[in-house]
């Protein structure tokens, strides 16, 4: 989006003066960023007709200013780059490539400017490329008032040339074997992905430390991309599996266009081995192309691929269930059925390089094969194989899909359902405050704050523990006030079960609360009634009838069903659209992490939304709506619709209590077995520890193992799903955008052929195996919160601060607005109800109002006020959150009735022990607002 504001005065009777701020430029670029501020004045009206009114503002393309001072952007920009990125200033122009020009234009009719137009440009070295075109009427402007546009703009498409790369694999030198009788038998095979789907592999040197091969192989590079060149040296072995000696990794960008270079990459710094390669990359005269780009990832041109087998090889029984493989195209393999099968289907990247092979089964490489250079988008071609001393023909045929449509939403910005969305519930959250705050008026929409109210995971206690904070905010009329709510793993439970109800923040949750009692008190054993298994095993098979993907999570998430809502629940994530369409409660963020690492080093956990609208990575810019998550998407198209799964098994995947819900369970004696649990299941106790995350081996004696077993047989560990990056490149650049952390040399950041775009399905988990309180969602700039209301039921009795640090340290790494909090004084005191932070010299850091898990003054007061008389009360007081010994500790997914009720009191309590604190703080954000907005 590009966001302008303008001041004007556009009588004809007076000189006109035009102050147009380009504020921000979504799609384009990686982030919002703020540009120059133009300034252009016409002393005189009348004198328009001679003026040709030109003013460029300079947006950056991939790195963000760091100040406000426009004045001053581009000398603070050239020292960050040499400060940060080693660069020289006159460097600079390599990092800016994208323009706007505002262009002022006469009006046919009359004698004074009418009409601005913004023409958003693509900035290349022989001509500028027109991206779009903005027209606006400023006749319509109010004299000395700031206004605020907003325009949709198109995707942009970045013009991709195209190199030509040699790289001659010349010798190695080492002195070291893993043979015991002999030197080693090399060879090396190089892959550079964005180029082509196959790799190359030079012939192996038998019986030589020092062995060379001369041999040369051709890239057809495509600029733009992150192009690395994996180089993997291996030992040969004939008996078992070829042994990797090591892998070099090489950025071509660090090449020389024209030049010729010889390097020495160093295989193992112990024994200082060596590998020489020859490098040389050559301009292509090969015509330029179109990649869709939101300045991270890139879409390549997307075409349909149809092969028709010979008959020859259709109607040889020997070969029914032989599979075809094509590298690098959706899907990857498909397996000859019938000898009738016709023509077999594919989606291609038409500029990848790839390989068309048989296989005897999809999980077995190619026993023949043949490259197939990047292919037209009207192609069509025989390709043969020699099979068996026969010759089998393959005609190969390309087209354009008529439907060239980018199903991906590629953008940084919040969707336009979710800013519709804020604008009403800013209009309610303002009435809401005049009443809180006793003002006369409501405040208007730009000076009413973004309140987020954050939740924890922690399985049962993190949802009982956000009813009882929900409950006490609606009376202190908090609740009304909020725009946002986030959660984690049991936290998302809760919110699940309130988006239901298409009002219940107006209605009040008494309700839903004790229908959740009613059901988190019932009989565990009730989950694991063959009853209930067979209806498991029944739900998942459907799931897998429609096409999607079954995990393990599946089933965890049925027993959530289960022991949540007590029946099978229809709805979907989308139908929650229905209790947000009115802004009439905060908007809902679901989360869960894909983690991605590299053996030995740092892994990251990259947050995933599921919001009613969509489901997508802030860290990539890339969303899909929310009813088509889990469907097949390739390089942004979506080729196999499927329909949408049911909440459950989304609940399933912010979830990871179920590996330790499953073995708790198996332990209880039921009617169809009086079996124990089998002795290597473990009663994991412990938050936050990766091994919840898996699934325990079962013993298969027993009929409720035996229908676990039979529903997860081969089934990946973990939740799984189709990857809606499927096929995206990423940026030469995209390591400059501060989601990522590619300076730390071994985050997986670092690595970019092994990052998410790169992998044909997501492994999404708990969020709390990376942060315990969903922060990450709320801190993005784009929903530019104010106030975040952190509710963290963390199991963290040693380290209460435990989930705060790790998101003040997530935001350090990331250049995000956090406060800035003195941890070790605050842990050297008792721990209080409630933490205020805030960061007076960071004004962009939101206030952060933490709540931990704590029984403090609950033990001496039933009311805030009232204090605990008679032994009951005191008793009641007694509340145990702290201990090993505690009812509420994550692996007990039950409780009675009186524990459920002490929970709910206490975190309720509080809440409404801090009334004044929490609204004192809001009205002062909001006074703030206030000021800002009246001085503008």
């Amino acid at each position: 989006m590009a966001k302008c504001g303008a001041y004007s005065n556009v009588s004809p009777e007076t000189p006109l003066t035009l102050l147009m701020d380009i504020k921000r430029l979504y799609c384009a670029n990686d982030e919002p960023r703020v540009a120059q501020m133009t300034h252009h004045e016409h002393s005189n009206a009348q004198s328009v007709e001679s003026i040709d009114a030109r003013a460029k503002a300079t947006i950056l393309n991939m790195l963000r200013c760091k100040t406000d001072q426009n004045v001053f952007w581009r000398r603070e920009l050239m020292l960050r780059l040499s400060q940060r990125f080693t660069a020289r200033p006159e460097r600079i122009d390599t990092f800016l490539g994208v323009k706007i020009r505002l262009l002022l234009q006469r009006d046919t009719i009359c004698v004074y400017i009418t009409t601005l137009r913004i023409n958003l440009y693509d900035e290349n070295l022989l001509f500028d490329d027109l991206i779009q075109s903005i027209g606006v009427d400023i006749s319509t402007l109010t004299k000395e008032r700031m206004e605020v546009t907003e325009f949709a703009v198109q995707p942009q498409k970045e013009v991709l040339s195209y190199w030509k790369l040699n790289v001659t694999v010349i010798k190695a030198q080492t002195r070291s074997s893993n043979d015991y009788f002999s030197e080693s038998d090399l060879y090396v095979v190089l892959c550079l992905p964005t180029a082509s789907a196959s790799a190359f592999k030079t012939k192996t040197v038998y019986n030589d430390a020092n062995p060379e091969w001369n041999e040369t192989f051709t890239f057809r590079v495509p600029s733009q991309l992150k192009n690395v060149l994996e180089l993997h040296v291996h030992d040969e072995d004939p008996v078992s599996h070829d042994d990797r000696i090591s892998t070099v990794l090489f950025d071509l960008s660090k090449l020389t266009l024209g030049k010729k270079e010889r390097m020495a990459f160093n295989l193992n710094p112990e024994t200082m081995d060596q590998i020489w390669i020859e490098f040389e990359m050559l301009r292509s005269e090969e015509p330029q192309c179109d990649y869709v780009s939101n300045g991270i990832l890139l879409a390549a041109p997307f075409s349909a691929l149809d092969i028709t087998v010979d008959e020859l090889l259709r109607n040889n029984d020997d070969f029914l269930g032989t599979t075809i493989m094509l590298g690098g195209a959706c899907p990857p393999n498909q397996r000859l059925l019938a000898k009738d099968t016709g023509k077999l289907h594919f989606y291609i990247n038409r500029d990848l390089a790839t390989e068309l092979g048989v296989a005897p089964s999809a999980v077995e490489h190619p026993s023949i094969s043949t490259r197939l250079q990047p292919l037209p988008a009207e192609h069509t071609s025989k390709v043969s194989l020699v099979i068996d001393q026969d010759t089998v023909d393959f005609n190969v045929e390309t087209h354009e899909c008529a439907d060239d449509h980018i199903a991906l939403r590629l953008d940084f910005d919040i969707p336009p359902q979710e800013k519709e969305f804020l604008k009403k519930r800013k209009l309610i959250v303002g009435q809401n405050m005049q009443k809180l705050f006793g003002l006369d008026t409501p405040p208007s929409p730009d000076q009413v704050p973004t309140i987020a109210l954050v939740a924890s995971g922690g399985g049962s206690r993190a949802m009982t523990s956000l009813f009882g904070t929900l409950k006490s905010l609606k009376e202190i009329k908090v609740l009304d006030v909020l725009s946002y709510i986030t959660g984690v793993s049991g936290a998302t439970w809760t919110m699940a079960a309130l988006f239901r109800d298409a009002n219940w923040s107006q209605d009040g949750i008494d309700g839903t609360v004790a229908q959740i009692r009613k059901e988190i008190c019932k009989d565990a054993t009730s989950m694991i009634s063959l009853e209930k298994m067979e209806y498991y095993k029944r739900e998942m098979e459907a799931k897998l009838k429609e096409g999607h993907i079954l995990s393990s999570t599946d089933l965890g998430g049925l027993l959530y069903e289960h022991l949540v809502f007590g029946e099978k629940m229809t709805d979907t994530l989308s139908e929650h659209q229905r209790a947000v369409d009115e802004g009439q409660n905060p908007f809902p963020i679901y989360t869960a992490v894909n983690m991605k690492e590299k053996m030995g080093w740092q892994s990251e956990a990259e947050w995933c939304e599921f919001t009613p609208y969509e489901v997508g990575f802030p860290k990539y810019g890339a969303f899909v709506p929310a009813q088509d998550f889990g469907s097949q998407f390739f390089l942004g198209h979506l080729v196999k619709k499927l329909p949408e799964v049911r909440l459950p098994f989304l609940i399933g995947i912010w979830s990871s209590f179920f590996a330790i819900n499953l073995s708790y369970l198996l332990e209880l004696p039921t009617e169809e077995s009086s079996r124990e649990a089998d002795n290597n299941t473990s009663n994991l106790e412990v938050e936050n520890d990766p091994s919840i995350l898996d699934t325990q081996l079962l013993d298969p004696s027993g009929a409720i193992s035996r229908i676990i077993n039979d529903c997860l047989m081969n089934r990946p560990l973990g939740s799984i799903a189709y990857n809606f990056m499927n096929g995206l490149f990423l940026h030469s650049d995209y390591s400059t955008h501060s989601n990522f952390v590619a300076w730390k040399e071994t985050h997986p950041d670092a690595f970019p052929n092994s990052l998410t775009p790169s992998d044909s399905f997501l492994r999404l988990v708990d969020s709390g195996l990376a942060i315990n309180v969903a922060c990450p969602p709320v801190l993005r700039p784009e929903r530019e919160v104010d106030v975040i209301i952190c509710c963290d039921n963390s199991w963290n009795p040693v380290e209460s601060f435990r989930e705060i640090k790790l998101t003040a340290a997530w935001c350090r790494d990331r250049d995000v607005p956090f406060p800035r909090v003195d941890f070790t004084t605050l842990e050297g005191e008792p721990l209080k109800e409630i933490y205020i932070y805030e960061d007076k010299k960071n004004p962009k850091a939101p206030i952060v109002i933490h709540f931990p898990l704590v029984n403090d003054s609950f033990r001496h007061f039933k009311e805030p006020g009232v204090k605990r008389e008679t032994a009951e009360e005191i008793k009641a007081g007694e509340v145990d959150v702290r201990s090993s010994d505690s009812p509420y500790t994550t692996d007990k997914p039950v409780y009675s009735e009186g524990d459920f009720d002490s929970l709910l009191k206490l975190t309720a309590y509080n809440v409404a022990n801090n009334k004044e604190r929490i609204v004192q703080t809001l009205h002062q954000v909001l006074k703030s607002k206030m000021n800002i907005t009246q001085a503008m």
